[in-house]
């Protein structure tokens, strides 16, 4: 089982089976299920924020007096999960549906039945070899074992991240959405410490251009892809001083600002800016990726200036939900 941003699944399963060749089998809300022949090549996978083992499925039922019944299962009916498990362990939930218990509760039954069972013990604080994960969905509980750590999804312990930036994860989906190709030059104008430009340097490509005007920002993306090679440019410079050849860029993947705390005049501003500078820079099939909440201020730019816009998928960043856009000239659309 993968696990991805809410909204970015397909993008996920998409690299997967890309990937590694594994077969899709299910995708529910930031989860994806895979199999694959032998042992699954995980490593290459930029786009999941984690990767379980896929254990064994109990069917449980909605109420709390269902969780009760996990303690009088038989012993085995927990043991693929208990093979797994040396003795302390964590385990983490989540309810998805109609249920009248909540994550916590059915985490806490669960391991009271394991306990119970086999004398494991739930680890509470401190590091532990095993980490489930619960999936209660409809009735159903789905258990897996995780097999991967925060150096997975942030990419070790060496990245520096500025204020606001995006998880590798995302940017990574956001980059694989302008379907790169080995001869584009490839623009984030509010790069930040480099998240995107990292993640589209996954793949071949001819020129990478990062701007962004904030000068500690521009250095810690520097520092990020240590050393920087010849064919990747940053730039210390805000949109609006921001200059670049005519039809010079194939494609854009960016997370505009979309501060809380900007007037609703001053985002339109700078977003009609932002798509201003692409329509100016980009060649005649270029196209544009970019991550906002704004959906009204980023439609309007895009109108403003020749463009069609296609709003991809909806996905939710820390309680917010945000469009992932796909813009292009109205004479290369579809």
């Amino acid at each position: 089982m993968l696990t991805a941003a809410p909204g970015l699944e397909r993008v996920a399963a998409e690299e997967a089976s890309e990937k590694t060749g594994a077969e899709i089998r299910a995708v529910m809300r930031g989860k994806i299920f895979v199999s694959a022949g032998g042992a699954f090549d995980y490593g290459s996978l930029r786009c999941a924020d984690n990767v379980y083992e896929y254990l064994q499925t109990l069917e449980v039922g909605r109420t709390r007096g269902d969780l009760n019944d996990l303690k009088s299962l038989p012993p085995r009916a927990f043991e693929n999960a208990a093979s797994k498990i040396n003795r302390a362990f964590k385990i983490n939930a989540s309810v998805a549906g109609r249920h009248n218990y909540n994550r916590f509760e059915a985490a806490a039954a669960f391991a009271e039945a394991l306990r119970g069972r086999f004398g494991f013990e739930r680890a509470e604080d401190g590091e532990c070899e095993t980490e489930l994960r619960l999936d209660a969905v409809e009735g159903t509980f789905l258990l897996s074992r995780k097999l991967t750590g925060a150096e997975f999804r942030f990419r070790g312990s060496a990245r520096i991240f500025s204020r606001a930036a995006i998880r590798p994860t995302v940017a990574h989906a956001l980059a694989r959405l302008t379907r790169p190709e080995e001869r584009d030059v490839f623009l984030d104008p509010f790069c930040g410490s480099g998240t995107i430009l990292c993640e589209r340097a996954e793949y071949p490509f001819k020129e990478i251009i990062g701007a962004d005007k904030n000068k500690a920002a521009v250095e810690a993306a520097e520092s990020n892809f240590n050393p920087l090679p010849q064919n990747i440019k940053l730039i210390c410079r805000g949109i609006e001083d921001l200059a670049l050849p005519p039809c010079g860029v194939d494609a854009v993947a960016t997370n505009p600002p979309w501060d809380m705390q900007i007037e609703t005049g001053g985002l339109f501003s700078l977003y009609n800016l932002f798509l201003k500078r692409c329509g100016e820079s980009l060649s005649q099939n270029g196209r544009v990726v970019a991550l906002t909440p704004h959906s009204d201020a980023i439609t309007a730019a895009a109108e403003n200036h020749g463009f069609t816009i296609e709003n991809l998928c909806a996905v939710s960043l820390h309680g917010t939900l945000c469009g992932v856009y796909k813009i292009v000239r109205r004479s290369s659309f579809g």
